[in-house]
C-alpha cells in the first residue's frame, strides 16, 4: 500500500515537472528583435549608429536581468538601403518567429518592408522612415522621426521669417525620393502662400552630378538653397555653392545633419542651416550622459539616428514590460493609448496612428547652436 502511494507521488511530481518545464523554459527563452537597417551603402553611417545605440541600450537591459527575466537578443540584418533585400529580410524574419523589428534608415529603402508588416500583423518601429506616405494610417508602423514634410515647412516658414523675398533653389536627392518629395512639398506650401517667394527644383541622381546641378542652379539666380541630401553630399554641395555663387545660405532636411554639422563647423559652414528635432544644446542629465557613454564605447558623437533609436528600444522594452507581452497587437496598441513619452532628448508624442510629434529646431553649421 504504501509503495503505491509513493507511486502515486512521483507520478503526480513527474507529472508537474512536465507541465511546468515548456513554460519555464519558455519564461526564460530570450525575446527577439530584428533590426534591419542599411550597414553597407551610401546610409551606412546613419545604419551603424542605430546598430550602436540599440545594442548599447539592449545590453543595460539584459546586465540589469532582461525583461521580467528574460534576456534580449537582437538579429542584426543589413539591408544595403534596397527595399528588396530589406523585404527578404523582414520575410525570414517573421517566418522564424521574429514579430518585433526596428530599424531602416531611409524612407525608400521602407516601401516594401511596411505593407508587408501591416500584411502581417508584426510590429515595426523606425527610428528613421519619416515619409509622409507612411504617415495617418493606424497601422503597424510606428514612426519616431518627425514627418518629412514638417522638415520642408519649417525650413520655409523661417526663411520667410528672415526676408521679405526670395528665389530658393530646392536641391533633393532622387534616390531617396519618398522621403525628399515629401520635404519638398512641405518647403514649397509656404512659398506658394507667400508673395515675392519663387522656388526651382533641382533633382540630383548621385555626387558626381553636384558641379552641373549648382551650374544649372545658378541661372536661376537663387538668394537661398534647400538642400535634401545625406551629410556627404551636403558638404559637397556646400563647397560648390560658395565657390561658384559665394556665401549663399543653406538649408538642409535632417537628413543631411550629422553630428560634425551640429557641433559647429566655423567658418567655413558659416552660410549653412539645418531643421533639427533634437535640441543639440539640451542640458538634460538623461541626455548628456548617454551622449558621453556613447562617445566612450564607440569613439564617435552620436547622431539623431543614434538618439532616435535609442528611445525606440526604450519605448519597445518598456511596452514589453509594462504588458508583460511580446504579442504585437497589444504593443502597438499600449504605444498609441500611452500617447505621451520622456525622449532623452526632448519629449514627444505618438498619435493614434502611430506618427511622432516632435518640436524642430533650425541650427547654425557655424556654431551648432539653435536659432530658433
Amino acid at each position: 500500500m504504501k509503495t503505491k502511494k509513493m507511486s502515486f507521488i512521483i507520478i503526480a511530481i513527474l507529472l508537474i515537472i512536465a507541465i511546468g518545464y515548456p513554460y519555464n523554459k519558455r519564461q526564460n527563452n530570450p525575446i527577439q528583435i530584428g533590426f534591419v537597417s542599411a550597414l553597407s551603402g551610401p546610409s551606412a553611417d546613419l545604419g551603424f549608429a542605430c546598430r550602436n545605440a540599440l545594442e548599447m541600450y539592449i545590453d543595460e537591459v539584459n546586465s540589469n536581468g532582461g525583461i521580467h527575466g528574460r534576456p534580449i537578443e537582437i538579429l542584426i540584418l543589413d539591408d544595403q538601403g534596397n527595399p528588396e533585400i530589406a523585404l527578404t529580410h523582414f520575410e525570414k524574419l517573421i517566418a522564424d518567429g521574429v514579430q518585433l523589428i526596428v530599424g531602416q534608415v531611409t524612407s525608400a529603402s521602407a516601401t516594401l518592408t511596411v505593407p508587408y508588416v501591416n500584411e502581417h500583423h508584426a510590429l515595426f518601429i523606425s527610428p528613421l522612415v519619416s515619409s509622409n506616405a507612411y504617415r495617418g494610417q493606424d497601422d503597424h508602423f510606428i514612426a519616431l522621426a518627425p514627418s518629412a514634410s514638417d522638415q520642408g515647412n519649417t525650413i520655409s516658414n523661417y526663411i520667410i521669417s528672415q526676408k521679405k523675398s526670395s528665389r530658393v533653389a530646392i536641391l533633393y536627392d532622387q534616390s531617396n525620393f519618398v522621403y525628399s518629395n515629401a520635404v519638398i512639398e512641405g518647403a514649397i506650401e509656404p512659398f506658394t502662400q507667400t508673395e515675392h517667394f519663387e522656388f526651382q527644383l533641382y533633382a540630383l541622381n548621385e555626387s558626381s552630378e553636384i558641379p552641373a546641378v549648382i551650374n544649372a542652379a545658378s541661372e536661376f539666380v537663387p538668394d537661398d538653397f534647400i538642400v535634401i541630401t545625406n551629410v556627404s553630399d551636403l558638404l559637397l554641395i556646400s563647397n560648390q555653392v560658395k565657390k561658384t555663387l559665394g556665401n549663399i545660405d543653406i538649408y538642409s532636411s535632417m537628413w543631411g545633419m550629422a553630428p560634425e554639422v551640429i557641433s559647429g563647423y566655423g567658418e567655413s559652414m558659416a552660410n549653412v542651416y539645418g531643421v533639427y528635432a533634437i535640441n543639440p544644446n539640451s542640458d538634460s542629465p538623461q541626455y548628456l550622459d548617454f551622449k558621453t557613454r556613447y562617445l566612450e564605447k564607440y569613439q564617435v558623437e552620436a547622431n539623431f539616428g543614434a538618439i532616435y533609436t535609442y528611445n525606440a528600444a526604450y519605448l519597445l522594452t518598456t511596452a514589453i514590460k509594462n504588458v508583460n507581452s511580446t504579442d504585437p497587437d497589444i504593443i502597438n496598441t499600449y504605444i498609441k493609448d500611452t500617447q505621451f513619452f520622456d525622449g532623452i532628448n526632448t519629449p514627444y508624442e505618438i498619435t493614434s496612428t502611430g506618427d511622432a510629434v516632435r518640436k524642430l529646431f533650425i541650427i547654425h553649421a557655424e556654431d551648432g547652436k539653435t536659432i530658433n
